[in-house]
């Protein structure tokens, strides 16, 4: 996306909703600013600004990714 660090992977809308309705328990990561947040987000999810990411981490040490 911004040519640094490992490839994320991306999973679409409808991806996360089929999870969720398996009752998967997922993080979903917001990587807006925390301006950006206090306009709106979707209840659950984890603000992590991108300037951040690097330290995701520490914020989250045990992960995996869909």
């Amino acid at each position: 996306m911004f040519g640094f660090g490992p490839k994320v992977p991306e999973i679409t809308v409808e991806a996360v909703h089929d999870l969720l309705e398996k009752g998967e328990k997922i993080t979903i990561v917001d990587v807006r600013t925390k301006e950006e947040v206090a306009r709106g987000k979707i209840r659950g999810t984890l603000n992590i600004p991108l300037n951040s990411i690097q330290n995701i981490e520490k914020i989250i040490p045990n992960k995996s990714t869909h």
